[in-house]
C-alpha cells in the first residue's frame, strides 16, 4: 500500500516537472516571438469609384497680343494713354504728326479740282467738234484728238482720286488706334521721338487677358482620351493655381496642337479662362490639373504601402494570424486617395504602410495605434 503511494507520488511529480519544463519551452517560444514582432502602420484596401488626375505646370499666354508700330514717319505729337492701363478697341493711343499727309491730301484735292476742269472744257470742245465734223468745218483728225484728249482727262482724274485716297489713308495712319481692347504695356517711345516706319519700332504691346490662355504640355499617351472626350463634345475641364493656397481658376480646354513634340514626347494644349478678376497674367507658371481617366470600383491603397523590389512592386499583406505575406502587385495611377492596384489585392484586406524595412515573408507583426494624424491606421 505505501509501495503504490510511493509510485502514484512519483508519477505526479513527473507530469508536474515535464509541464515545468514545457510551460517554460512556451514562454522562451513567445518571449522570442515578441521579441521578433514588428510594430508597423497598416490601411485597409478600398474599393470606390475614382478619377484620376493630371498636374503640371502651364504658362499664361495673353488671348492676343498685339505690337503696335507706326506706318508712317514722323514725330509722336500725342500719347493717348498711361503705361499698364486699360484700353479699348478704338481708343487713341498715338499721334504722329499729320501735317505731311494733311498738306499732299490739300495737294492731291487742288489737283483733282484743276483735272476736272479740264476734263470739262475738253467735254465741251469734243461736242462742238462732233457737230462741226458733220458739216465738214472740223477735220476727222482733230475731231479724234479731242477725244483723245478728253479720254486722257478722264484718266488725270481717276488719277487724281486714287491720289486722295492713298493721301486720306496716309493721313489716317498719323493716328494710331488700339486694334483690340486690353492691357496696354510700356511705352516704345516718347512724346517728340522721330519714328521711322522703316525701322519696326514697337510704340506698345497691347495685350488681350480677358478672356486669356494657358499653355501646356501633357505626355502622349493620354492624347487618346483627352482628344475622344473632345470629340464627344465633352467639356474638358481644367484647374490652374498660382500658388499652393491661391484661389483656383476654372477653364476648358480649347487648343490640341497637330503634332508631338519628339524631343519631349508630349503635344501642347490651351485651357480658356475668363479671367474675370484678372488673377491670371501673362507669362505667369501655374500649377493645371485636368481628369484624363475614370474608373468604376477600383482598389485604392495609400502609395506609402507600395514598395518596388528587383522584380517590380509589391506590398506586405497582414493576416489573420498576424503575420504578414509578400504579395507582387500591378500598380495603376496615382489619384488622390492613393495609387490605383489593378492587380493583386482584394477590398478589405490590410496592407503595411509603415515599417517594411524590418519584414520578411511571415513575419508577426502588431499594428500601432497611436499613430499621429493616421485615422485609418487599425489594430490587429
Amino acid at each position: 500500500m505505501k509501495r503504490s503511494h510511493i509510485i502514484i507520488g512519483a508519477a505526479v511529480l513527473l507530469v508536474f516537472i515535464f509541464a515545468y519544463l514545457q510551460y517554460g519551452e512556451y514562454r522562451k517560444r513567445q518571449a522570442i516571438k515578441l521579441a521578433q514582432t514588428v510594430t508597423v502602420s497598416a490601411s485597409s484596401v478600398i474599393q470606390k469609384d475614382v478619377t484620376v488626375h493630371l498636374r503640371t505646370i502651364g504658362n499664361v499666354v495673353a488671348y492676343t497680343s498685339v505690337n503696335v508700330q507706326s506706318l508712317v514717319d514722323g514725330q509722336v505729337m500725342q500719347i493717348g494713354f498711361k503705361e499698364g492701363a486699360m484700353v479699348k478697341q478704338g481708343q487713341l493711343l498715338f499721334v504722329i504728326d499729320p501735317r505731311p499727309n494733311q498738306v499732299q491730301l490739300q495737294q492731291a484735292l487742288a489737283n483733282l479740282q484743276r483735272d476736272k476742269a479740264q476734263l470739262w472744257n475738253n467735254q465741251v470742245i469734243l461736242e462742238r467738234d462732233a457737230k462741226l465734223v458733220k458739216m465738214k468745218y472740223v477735220s476727222q483728225s482733230d475731231y479724234d484728238q479731242a477725244k483723245a484728249n478728253l479720254d486722257a482727262q478722264e484718266g488725270a482724274v481717276k488719277s487724281d482720286e486714287a491720289a486722295i485716297a492713298n493721301a486720306q489713308l496716309q493721313l489716317s495712319y498719323s493716328y494710331i488706334s488700339s486694334p483690340i481692347t486690353g492691357r496696354a504695356g510700356s511705352y516704345g517711345v516718347d512724346l517728340g521721338n522721330i519714328v521711322k516706319s522703316a525701322a519696326g519700332t514697337v510704340l506698345t504691346t497691347i495685350n488681350q487677358i480677358n478672356p486669356i490662355y494657358v499653355s501646356f504640355s501633357v505626355p502622349q499617351q493620354y492624347y487618346y482620351m483627352l482628344q475622344k472626350q473632345n470629340e464627344q463634345n465633352q467639356p474638358i475641364n481644367v484647374t490652374a493655381q498660382i500658388e499652393k493656397d491661391s484661389k483656383t481658376e476654372m477653364g476648358v480646354v480649347t487648343f490640341f496642337d497637330n503634332n508631338v513634340n519628339t524631343s519631349t514626347a508630349t503635344i501642347q494644349l490651351k485651357a480658356t479662362f475668363t479671367n474675370a478678376d484678372l488673377a491670371l497674367w501673362p507669362g505667369q507658371f501655374v500649377e493645371i490639373e485636368l481628369p484624363t481617366a475614370k474608373f468604376q470600383q477600383a482598389l485604392v491603397v495609400p502609395t506609402d504601402a507600395i514598395q518596388m523590389g528587383q522584380k517590380g512592386a509589391y506590398v506586405y499583406v497582414i493576416k489573420s494570424d498576424s503575420t504578414v505575406s509578400f504579395r507582387s502587385v500591378v500598380v495603376g495611377p496615382k489619384v488622390e486617395e492613393g495609387t490605383i492596384i489593378t492587380r493583386g489585392l482584394q477590398k478589405d484586406e490590410k496592407v503595411v504602410t509603415a515599417g517594411q524595412l524590418q519584414l520578411n515573408d511571415g513575419t508577426p507583426v502588431r499594428v500601432a495605434t497611436n499613430v499621429a494624424n493616421k485615422p485609418d491606421l487599425e489594430d490587429e
